[in-house]
């Protein structure tokens, strides 16, 4: 467990030492990665669009929902029948 924890602050150590580079960013580099984070937070939108149901059904939310949308056709039905 010690060398363990030996590596751990070595490499946070090494992380955070910085010395001169002599390099910079040009907008390409940003692009790439502002396209990048644009195209993960889409893949997060559709993952949730794709599992919404089953999400709002594990909450318990679904089942109200389904219900009444069930009791307003129920209605519709009887309402149409009556006349």
């Amino acid at each position: 467990m010690k060398e363990f924890m030996k590596k751990i602050i070595l490499s946070i150590f090494l992380m955070f030492y910085s010395t001169n580079a002599f390099a910079y960013i040009d907008p390409g580099t940003v692009s790439i990665i502002l396209q990048g984070l644009i195209a993960a937070l889409a893949a997060i939108i559709v993952t949730l669009k794709i599992y919404w149901i089953k999400i709002l059904e594990f909450l318990g939310i679904r089942n109200k929902i389904k219900d009444d949308k069930d009791d307003e056709k129920n209605k519709d039905n009887t309402n149409t029948q009556e006349k």
